[in-house]
């Protein structure tokens, strides 16, 4: 199962950043922000993927460990315009 949000303008980024995330006991630990770098100022596409191991996971845990894949790539940089 893939859920996909596109942002305002589409990736010109070529290559997704990729990481593993997960919910602990319920959602009532509180997750660290997902950090992206320096190079990275804004996401333009998000993307939250699922799979059978992963519910499988999910329902022997009985809800308390849920881990999600997500995939995004970075917004260009939108270069200043030049005073003539």
């Amino acid at each position: 199962m893939t859920t996909r949000v596109v942002g305002t303008y589409d990736s010109a980024s070529p290559v997704a950043e990729r990481a593993t995330r997960w919910n602990l006991f319920w959602g009532l630990v509180p997750q660290r922000d997902l950090q992206t770098g320096p190079d990275c100022p804004s996401i333009c596409v998000f993307e939250a993927k699922t799979n059978m191991a992963y519910i499988l996971l999910s329902t022997v845990s009985l809800g308390m460990a849920v881990p999600v894949r997500v995939r995004y790539h970075c917004c260009p940089i939108d270069p200043e315009p030049a005073e003539m």
